[in-house]
C-alpha cells in the first residue's frame, strides 16, 4: 500500500512496516503502479504558473519514480524543463510502442505558450513533443492511450481545451 501523507512524504507499507521517502508530493496526485511494483507521481509542487486547472494554483515541476523491491527507494526525478510545470494530476504511464519499454505522457505548460504534450522516456529524455496552444492560460490535457486508430495502430488521445468546451485530438 502507498499513499501521500499531509507533508508531501510518499508512504509505503510493506510486511506492516512503514517506509516514508521524501518526493515532496503535489497535494492532489494519483499515485501510478505498474506490473514491476514501480510507483510513479507528480512532485515537486510550484505556483510559477498558477493556471490552477485542477482548482488550487500548484502544479508539478517533475516527475518521481520510485521502486518498491527489494526495498522502497527514489529510482529517479526527472524535471520539467525551467520555466515549465506538469499539469494534471497524473501521467499516462504506458509501453505506447509495444518495444517492453513504458513510455511516459504528461502534460506541458508555460505562461507564454499554454500546453502541449509531451513523450519522455522513463529516464526523462523527449521522444516526441505535440503542438503548444500559443497562449498562457490555455490547457489541453491527456486523457488515454489505446487501439484507436483505423487499422488498431495505438493512439494518444487528448481534449483540447477542456474547460472551454474543446474538442478531442487523436495523435499517432
Amino acid at each position: 500500500m502507498a499513499y501521500i501523507d499531509a507533508g508531501g512524504n510518499l508512504v509505503i507499507q510493506q510486511k506492516g512496516i512503514p517506509v516514508v521517502l521524501l518526493v515532496k508530493a503535489q497535494p492532489d496526485p494519483r499515485i501510478l503502479v505498474d506490473e514491476n511494483g514501480r510507483l510513479l507521481l507528480y512532485s515537486d509542487p510550484t505556483d510559477e504558473y498558477g493556471h490552477g486547472i485542477m482548482g488550487d494554483k500548484l502544479e508539478a515541476s517533475s516527475l518521481t519514480l520510485v521502486a518498491t523491491q527489494p526495498e522502497p527507494q527514489i529510482m529517479r526525478v526527472i524535471p520539467a524543463s525551467a520555466g515549465y510545470v506538469l499539469e494534471g494530476i497524473a501521467p499516462i504511464w504506458i509501453d505506447l510502442d509495444a518495444d517492453g519499454q513504458r513510455e511516459i505522457v504528461v502534460t506541458r505548460s508555460n505562461a507564454i505558450d499554454g500546453a502541449q504534450l509531451m513523450l519522455l522516456n522513463e529516464m526523462g529524455g523527449l521522444i516526441a513533443a505535440g503542438p503548444a496552444i500559443g497562449q498562457g492560460g490555455r490547457w489541453r490535457h491527456q486523457l488515454s492511450a489505446g487501439p484507436f486508430g483505423p487499422d488498431g495502430e495505438i493512439e494518444l488521445v487528448d481534449v483540447l481545451t477542456p474547460h472551454i468546451g474543446g474538442p478531442l485530438e487523436f495523435f499517432q
